[in-house]
């Protein structure tokens, strides 16, 4: 009996759900009943809870999930990947950062340029208001 190799089952975490002759064509050396048993444990030993969705984690990063629902940033990466997706996916950029200082495609011009500025007064940040409201 062939052992599986960590590449194998990782591969097999991606195409859980696919049919028969997709896994059978995935993994030429392995036969259906081998295929079927693997895929049974792996889906037996993680598990997605039924209370996470991927919508989850639309408008909030990986810590803020864990902090609000109590559990560490690591289990939530491990609920991603029961599910078949990568955590990379849901890792923050940059970019994301800088979202919630957008508005109508124009980035805030306010960073706090000076210790004088009045933000009632200045005109580039009236109008970026302007285009959140």
């Amino acid at each position: 009996m062939k052992c599986w190799t960590e590449d194998e089952i990782n591969l097999l975490r991606k195409h859980i759900s696919s049919s028969k002759d997709e896994l059978l064509k995935l993994f030429p050396d392995r036969s259906w009943a081998s295929i079927r048993k693997k895929r049974s444990k792996v889906t037996k030993a993680r598990k997605v809870p039924k209370w996470f969705s991927f919508d989850l984690l639309k408008d909030r990063s990986i810590e803020e999930l864990a902090e609000e629902r109590g559990l560490s940033p690591r289990t939530i990466e491990r609920i991603i990947q029961a599910g078949g997706r990568s955590v990379k996916d849901f890792r923050r950029t940059q970019d994301a950062k800088f979202k919630l200082m957008m508005a109508d495609g124009m980035f805030s011009p306010c960073s706090g340029c000076t210790m004088e500025c009045v933000p009632e007064r200045c005109i580039p940040l009236g109008r970026w208001i302007q285009a959140l409201l």
